[in-house]
C-alpha cells in the first residue's frame, strides 16, 4: 500500500513541477512578446519622427527657396 503512495506522490511532485515549469515559460514567452512589441513601437515612432523632420527640413528648404 505504501508503494502506492509513494507512486502517487512522486507522480503529483511531477505534475507540480510541470505545471510550474509551464507557468515560467509562458511568462518568459509574455516578457519577451512585450520586450519586442516595444523595441517595434520604439522603432516606428523614431522612424516616423525622421521622417516628419525631413519632410519639414525639406518643405522648409523649399519654401526658402522659393
Amino acid at each position: 500500500m505504501s508503494s502506492i503512495l509513494f507512486v502517487v506522490a512522486i507522480v503529483g511532485v511531477v505534475i507540480v513541477a510541470v505545471v510550474i515549469v509551464a507557468v515560467v515559460v509562458v511568462a518568459v514567452v509574455v516578457v519577451v512578446a512585450v520586450v519586442v512589441v516595444a523595441v517595434v513601437v520604439a522603432a516606428v515612432v523614431v522612424v516616423a519622427v525622421i521622417v516628419v523632420v525631413v519632410i519639414t527640413n525639406t518643405a522648409k528648404f523649399r519654401c526658402d527657396n522659393d
